[in-house]
């Protein structure tokens, strides 16, 4: 393993294609590096462990993040095994992210996972609205 530093400051979808093409060219399957702060890396850490995995287990902790604007936040990964197509979970995942005003909210739809990340409100508010059938979402 070796770890690749960009010498020049480039925008992140400038990194990911310039990522894409090396991978692409060498044959490089897999290719992820983080950084950050030491908070940051902990949160990717406990990110990577919930998410690597052949299925999802319900988390029992959740992850912690500080904001600078706004404090600490919570990471929480809610399961949404119902979902039977990825479009559907990512429209789904657009609909909460608005009713929530959720700006970190992703679906991941090979664990049919929906990753969340904002104030422990927010967070309570996402996981009302999950549990209510999809029909009742905005």
């Amino acid at each position: 393993m070796h770890v690749f530093y960009f010498k020049n400051p480039a925008p992140v979808q400038q990194i990911q294609n310039l990522t894409t093409v090396i991978r692409s060219l060498v044959e490089i399957r897999r290719a992820f590096v983080v950084r950050g702060t030491q908070e940051q890396m902990e949160a990717a850490n406990w990110l990577l462990e919930a998410l690597d995995r052949p299925s999802f287990v319900d988390q029992t902790t959740d992850g912690r993040i500080t904001d600078s604007a706004f404090g600490e936040n919570t990471i929480h990964l809610f399961s949404v095994p119902t979902f039977t197509s990825e479009q559907e979970l990512q429209d789904f995942t657009a609909h909460l992210r608005m009713a929530t005003q959720m700006g970190r909210l992703f679906s991941y739809y090979p664990l049919r996972v929906i990753a969340a990340r904002g104030t422990p409100a927010q967070i309570e508010h996402a996981a009302r609205l999950i549990s209510k059938p999809q029909r009742d979402l905005p």
